[in-house]
């Protein structure tokens, strides 16, 4: 019975961490996600399933895992949309373009 309990509470911290994460990194439509968000969003689904059901993996650990992942995320589109030239390419590379914009 403490197994199920443990792995409940487990669960809901990493569904409500998850949504928490998915709406800071902010909602697109489907033909607005590049490769780089698509794998993003793959790759934080599976960081909360090891988290949950892994009990080698101590929450706090999957927490700021899940955490760093976003924050890394941001700051890399955040890379692309705010220097001239760099743009995230839809297989997940980044473009550096040298021509000046002006």
């Amino acid at each position: 019975m403490d197994t199920i309990w443990q792995y409940s509470i487990r669960t809901l911290l990493g569904f409500i961490l998850l949504l928490l994460l998915t709406r800071i990194l902010g909602k697109k439509q489907l033909s607005q996600m590049t490769f780089f968000t698509y794998i993003t969003g793959i790759a934080l689904g599976n960081i909360t399933g090891e988290m949950v059901l892994n009990k080698e993996i101590k929450v706090v650990a999957g927490i700021t895992a899940m955490t760093m992942w976003t924050l890394l995320t941001i700051i890399i589109e955040q890379i692309s949309l705010d220097v001239f030239f760099a743009e995230l390419q839809s297989d997940g590379s980044i473009y550096l373009d040298k021509k000046s914009p002006h």
